[in-house]
């Protein structure tokens, strides 16, 4: 017997014109599912119809079958009555995994239109179809599901298919935590995708475009990470400069767009076979391990000093020596390493090492040695990044020059 997964209306004509003279019935679940124009064009191809529940039936079906075993052998009788010149239309994308009356099916020959990926498209938001690899999840049937997780409460890491539109109040109702999506144009079916899924499978998509970039973009492939290496430090920029203005949805897109950044080089260095974006991932989730103790081992301290120490020798071990950028602008550089002197507790010693340095190299030099032990003492004495300091203060001289500047105009 064929069976024809959950599709729309175009691909269901175009795949009975292939099987015309093949098929003599199509056979259905319930024709309370589907709609008018797909029993006016199998009525315009003389195809007969079978229907196995009609709409009260498919309203009462626990009342009629109080056990699922009698169900399911209920279905087993009306399916002898088909034979293989049948097609079965099934409510479901995926038949042979999730739809039972497919399962009772001897040899089924199954033509799939639609994929999982397409309900998790639709659900995310996506309005086209991209195809990616998909974690690992329970797919059931809807009456599977009816007969027996009506009472449980909890969730689940899995997806219903194909849900009748007249049972959709009663299971949405149980099924909070998750969306439903229409996904047919030829049949009044929903299907529910948990959010633990979306939540999982968004990182998975989110790879899966940038490996379709990388390959299919004219100027995504020939980029190398020397290339795009500007491309971070503009994009941390704006994520800053989002957070100073407390702009949440501009933040939120600039994180975006700097998390782009990163696995972007991930998949250019993996195409060089050196790592890849889950590689990163491990490695930042071992060094946060690895990097709080007092998480994650028997040393349950509370002392934030102790913690800041532990860290920056855990650094210190992990790395060899001190690791600040070069390319990094040098008041931040300068502020992040009397940070590290602090949190080591190592400000008395450090004093006098600049203090000496100073003196050797730069006291001839009249207002640079001032401006510089200045900033020494600054940093040593307060928390405050100089870098932001002086940023205020030339945006704040920028803005009363234009508004100065303005008032001239006008003038």
């Amino acid at each position: 017997m064929y069976v024809v997964g959950l599709c729309d209306k175009e691909q269901f004509f175009e795949l009975c014109g292939l099987l015309l003279g093949k098929i003599e019935r199509v056979a259905f679940f319930s024709g309370s599912l589907f709609s008018e124009e797909f029993f006016s064009f199998l009525n315009s191809v003389n195809i007969d119809t079978y229907e196995l529940f009609s709409f009260n039936e498919l309203k009462n079906i626990k009342k009629d079958y109080p056990n699922f075993i009698d169900f399911v052998d209920f279905v087993k009788q009306r399916l002898k009555d088909l034979d293989e010149r049948c097609l079965y239309v099934s409510s479901s994308v995926t038949p042979m995994s999730s739809d039972l009356v497919v399962q009772e099916i001897d040899k089924p020959i199954c033509f799939s239109f639609k994929s999982l990926e397409s309900i998790i498209n639709k659900a995310i938001g996506f309005n086209n179809e991209f195809n990616y690899q998909l974690p690992v999840f329970k797919q059931l049937d809807f009456i599977y599901y009816y007969y027996h997780f009506e009472n449980i409460d909890y969730e689940m890491n899995f997806v219903i298919p194909n849900i009748p539109l007249i049972f959709y109040d009663d299971i949405s109702s149980r099924l909070k935590k998750g969306k439903f999506v229409s996904i047919s144009n030829m049949t009044n079916i929903y299907s529910y995708i948990s959010n633990e899924i979306l939540g999982k499978t968004l990182l998975d998509v989110l790879w899966s475009v940038m490996i379709k970039l990388r390959y299919n973009c004219q100027w995504d492939k020939i980029q190398t990470s020397q290339s795009i290496r500007n491309h971070l430090i503009e994009e941390a920029y704006e994520v800053l400069d989002s957070v100073e203005k407390g702009d949440n949805k501009k933040f939120m897109i600039e994180l975006g767009d700097l998390l782009l950044q990163v696995i972007f080089h991930s998949q250019i260095q993996s195409d060089f076979k050196n790592f890849n974006f889950y590689d990163v991932l491990k490695s930042l989730v071992d060094k946060l391990i690895i990097r709080h103790p007092h998480v994650f081992t028997e040393d349950k301290t509370q002392d934030l000093d102790k913690i800041l120490i532990d860290w920056e020798k855990t650094k210190a071990k992990d790395e060899r020596e001190i690791d600040i950028p070069n390319s990094m602008p040098s008041l931040l550089k300068m502020y992040l390493l009397y940070r590290k002197i602090k949190r080591l507790k190592s400000e008395v010693w450090f004093d006098d090492f600049v203090r000496k340095i100073l003196e050797n190299k730069y006291q001839t030099e009249g207002l640079v040695y001032k401006i510089l032990l200045a900033l020494h003492e600054f940093y040593l004495k307060t928390t405050e990044n100089f870098e932001s300091v002086l940023n205020n203060f030339v945006n704040d001289a920028v803005f009363h020059i234009n508004e100065f500047k303005s008032i001239e105009i006008r003038d």
